[in-house]
């Protein structure tokens, strides 16, 4: 009896020193893995760091490119700066069912061409050229350009201002219309 109580101990003793060696080396794989995975970590930091500053960097100067039924334009991201293409066109079509008895022929004819361009120079100069080139002539139909100051505006508190002077915004008084 003492013969197999002395087994069973020396087998539980086994058993349980197997069970916390096999422990001992999932904990050790496990430290190892994470070491590792760390180090991984550690060097893609500062990759990704690098990564975002450039798409940023790289983020102003990207155009925004749109096609649609109000034309087609590229524009910076601040829409600072800009070119829209767009464009009529009006096209007059006659067919004559009986050709011999009219003297006609049937054809196409375009009666408007307008292609017109608008653009934007650092939201201070902007400008539009349209011209027409229906019915076989050459016409500048709209030509424009604007100048779009910044505005500059001076104030002071409303107590210390006497209320007879108006505050001036590039050089038009608030009263008046620019």
């Amino acid at each position: 009896m003492f013969t197999r109580t002395l087994q069973a101990g020396v087998l539980v003793s086994l058993l349980h020193a197997a069970s916390t060696m096999a422990q001992t080396a999932d904990v050790t794989d496990l430290q190892r893995r994470l070491e590792e995975q760390e180090r991984k970590t550690a060097v893609l930091e500062p990759k990704l760091e690098i990564q975002d500053e450039t798409t940023k960097a790289a983020l102003p100067s990207t155009p925004v490119i749109k096609a649609g039924s109000k034309g087609f334009s590229i524009a910076s991201q601040d829409n600072a700066n800009g070119i829209k293409f767009r464009g009529l066109v009006h096209i007059d079509g006659r067919n004559f069912t009986d050709n011999s008895n009219m003297g006609g022929a049937d054809q196409w004819q375009a009666t408007r061409v307008r292609p017109w361009v608008e653009v934007t120079l650092y939201n201070f100069v902007d400008f539009r050229i349209m011209p027409d080139f229906g019915r076989g002539r050459t016409v500048l139909q709209d030509a424009w350009s604007a100048c779009n100051p910044p505005r500059i505006s001076a104030s002071s508190s409303a107590a210390t201002r006497p209320a007879s002077r108006p505050t001036v915004i590039w050089g038009c008084s608030s009263a008046a219309t620019c």
